[in-house]
């Protein structure tokens, strides 16, 4: 099952934030925030916690349902960007659901 540190770690990396220079942003120090990542230490302050929800969005991908699933939780992210591009990009983002779509029947065609 994934945790908090573990998804901190992820989102951490994947907005492309060294553990350095984001430590520095939430007011941390390098070894507290690795501490935190591996679950070496799960003791956090709220305002910590707030201020790695305002940089990563932490609890903007968060879900109760199958937390464990990488799968499901790139799916759900990737659901809420979709979203977000429609409301900027309409034709964008039709064209890539468009293409999903158009993927699923070709592979479920291909089984």
């Amino acid at each position: 099952m994934i945790n908090m540190g573990q998804l901190i770690r992820r989102l951490r990396t994947e907005n492309e934030y060294g553990l350095n220079d984001f430590a520095r942003e939430i007011g941390v120090s390098p070894g507290y925030l690795s501490q935190l990542e591996t679950g070496k230490t799960n003791n956090i302050e709220w305002e910590t916690l707030a201020k790695i929800d305002n940089m990563l969005g932490l609890f903007t991908y968060s879900s109760p349902f199958k937390a464990d699933d990488p799968f499901v939780f790139e799916m759900e992210k990737s659901f809420k960007e979709l979203k977000e591009l429609a409301e900027k990009h309409p034709n964008e983002a039709d064209y890539l659901l468009t293409s999903l779509r158009h993927g699923l029947t070709f592979f479920r065609s291909q089984s």
